[in-house]
């Protein structure tokens, strides 16, 4: 593919599909709200549904996407593992644990007021950080497969223990199941500004280091050996880059639930249109791609079933599915495939 396509691709067609999507995320789904209100609407209810329901949700699904995708690009290439994702520390099921668990607080009353609304996404957020820090400081010593091997111990672990949290949530209230299964699958319906405004603030300063630090991701998919040989530390940069993204990562998840394949998906899309190129390339890419594909894939979950919304790792799984497939029955287990 030649660089003029490839720039055209980038620079080009995904920003349109950005908009495109956006544009539909805000005027589509069980109130379909007409065009012209996106520039004038005399009607409030329009605005209202516009402005105070659809906005956030529409905001945070390109950055959520993007955190996801520049996620999944880093984990993939400080593990030289094209199968790896943002979730290989653990951080995911762990913070649906901490969800879990504060979303069990208030069911038994043992929390009221304030800390009602604030008890799942805090909690989902401390126990995900935890997590991450565990295998930052014990996994990476090990070098890659300690990093993997920790992430999937803290994986399993974390499952164990919501299992046990969601049968106690059950046995109190059978009724109130639901709203569990989207902190497991993903939803971003219901997000409030001031919401959208923590995820942004916590992952636009790490997300700058991490494109600065983009050269490192280079020399670690080299092998460890090529980086200390250019005088790089392999297993502080890894701990460094893990530790960035979990910042992110674990306070989206405590909002948004856990959305599955984009981290995984949009890194190999991005790798496919550029011939493998740089992190440079890679890691802002993946975060363009990531932001398609969550955009697309919010609008789907909220008109594929009418009057349902549809839990958003269900819908990428769709297409992520599929593409895993493709990319195992390719070989794609190289660190730059």
């Amino acid at each position: 593919m030649g660089n003029s396509l490839i720039k055209r691709v980038l620079y080009f067609l995904i920003p349109i599909l950005l908009l495109t999507g956006f544009i539909l995320n805000l005027v589509l789904g069980e109130v379909n709200v007409p065009g012209d209100c996106l520039i004038h609407c005399s009607q409030v209810k329009y605005r209202v549904i516009i402005m105070d329901i659809r906005l956030p949700s529409a905001l945070t699904s390109l950055l959520v996407g993007y955190v996801l995708g520049v996620s999944g690009a880093v984990m993939q290439g400080i593990l030289r593992n094209p199968l790896a994702e943002p979730f290989t520390t653990g951080i995911a099921s762990a913070a649906v644990l901490g969800g879990l668990l504060g979303y069990l607080l208030v069911l038994v009353g043992k929390l009221t007021g304030l800390y009602t609304t604030l008890a799942i996404p805090l909690l989902a957020l401390i126990v995900g950080l935890f997590s991450s820090l565990i295998v930052v400081m014990l996994g990476s010593r090990l070098g890659v497969v300690g990093l993997i091997l920790m992430g999937i111990l803290i994986t399993l672990l974390s499952y164990a223990a919501s299992m046990i949290v969601m049968l106690i949530i059950e046995s109190i209230n059978p009724t109130v199941s639901m709203q569990p299964l989207y902190l497991l699958y993903g939803n971003l319906s219901g997000i409030l500004w001031w919401q959208f405004y923590v995820m942004l603030a916590a992952a636009v300063p790490p997300i700058l280091v991490v494109a600065f630090l983009s050269r490192y991701v280079d020399l670690l998919m080299l092998g460890d050996d090529v980086a200390k040989a250019s005088g790089v530390n392999p297993v502080t940069v890894r701990r460094r880059l893990v530790a960035l993204i979990s910042i992110p990562l674990a306070v989206s998840l405590a909002f948004t639930g856990v959305i599955g394949f984009i981290g995984i998906i949009a890194p190999y899309t991005v790798r496919q249109l550029t011939g493998r190129g740089s992190g440079s390339i890679i890691i802002p890419g993946s975060g363009l791609v990531g932001s398609l594909i969550l955009t697309y894939s919010y609008l789907a979950s909220r008109v594929m079933v009418k009057g349902y919304v549809v839990p958003i790792t269900a819908v990428t799984g769709l297409v992520g599915i599929p593409v895993l497939m493709w990319m195992i029955l390719k070989g794609g287990f190289g660190a730059s495939t």
